[in-house]
């Protein structure tokens, strides 16, 4: 009898995946947009990171003075507290998956570090019809409320960074750090950095004056002419925006999340949820669980 020998080798953990598994990457929400963009989205920011991948149209992305032209097949990671601007090149159709995700407090730093997201990171061609099939299949699984979803979602993510570590570690991908940009733009970013650190207590536009040492006209000057609209307003907009995942995902009674958020009272947020959403915070919570039903 023949003996067959094999070879084998011993598998190791190596310094991209040991790098990788310091990160408690967290899957929040999974979303399609499929549809002609009559009107682009101005200043927008976000509360969490989100990646988004291209599937038809060409969208230009705008940040901290530089833009980006987005195609079918790129990849696009946004960092959290960062302004952005997406506008449609054409008046077609565009499509593209997204995952919005979130680290523990203590990661985020060293995850945009090393994954070079000082400014949104856009990756031409860096997916393929193979996996573009696989993000598709995740996200039926994800509509139909599949078991494992959740997990299967996270695996999807975990295997995405890698690919972008590797690439960014390997092949030397040299990312868009602006040296310099508006100073108006510089000051509300900076402000929006602030209220992100301080997102459980009640923030005033005279905490964020004195933080930077401004007057508040010269304050008001920068978020209108950038913004155009006033530092009250966008900080009132900022933190609603931040209730938005807990009335979704968790379990937390309104006004535990009134209290986290630093509203001064149930009553005062329920208010001020209404007045911007025109539903109250528990209508807004029944709405998304009902969508996610249907």
């Amino acid at each position: 009898m023949r003996t067959t020998y094999t070879s084998k080798y011993i598998i190791k953990k190596d310094f991209l995946s040991n790098q990788l598994k310091s990160f408690d990457i967290e899957p929040l929400f999974f979303s399609f947009y499929s549809k002609p963009m009559e009107k682009p989205f101005e200043n927008d920011i976000l509360t969490h990171f989100k990646i988004s991948i291209v599937t038809k149209g060409i969208v230009r992305i705008k940040s901290k003075s530089y833009e980006y032209i987005v195609e079918p097949y790129d990849c696009v990671v946004f960092p959290p507290n960062m302004l952005y601007s997406i506008q449609p090149i054409e008046n077609e159709e565009i499509e593209f998956y997204t995952i919005y995700f979130d680290l523990p407090k203590v990661q985020k730093n060293n995850f945009i570090h090393l994954f070079q997201l000082q400014t949104i990171l856009c990756l031409k061609q860096f997916f393929t019809d193979h996996s573009l099939y696989y993000v598709a299949e995740k996200y039926r699984e994800h509509c139909l409320n599949e078991q494992m979803t959740y997990q299967s979602v996270k695996l999807l993510l975990d295997q995405t960074f890698l690919k972008i570590l590797k690439y960014i570690q390997l092949e030397g991908y040299q990312p868009f750090i602006s040296s310099h940009y508006d100073t108006e733009e510089k000051v509300v970013s900076s402000c929006i950095q602030y209220i992100d650190n301080h997102s459980n207590d009640l923030i005033t536009v005279q905490d964020l004056c004195t933080h930077l040492s401004l007057s508040q006209s010269y304050l008001y000057r920068c978020f209108m002419n950038y913004l155009h609209e006033s530092p009250k307003k966008f900080i009132v907009q900022y933190q609603l925006k931040r209730t938005e995942a807990d009335l979704m995902h968790s379990t937390k009674s309104i006004s535990e999340i009134a209290n986290q958020f630093g509203f001064s009272s149930v009553y005062s947020f329920c208010n001020i949820f209404k007045a911007n959403y025109h539903m109250s915070p528990k209508t807004f919570r029944n709405q998304f669980r009902k969508d996610i039903l249907q």
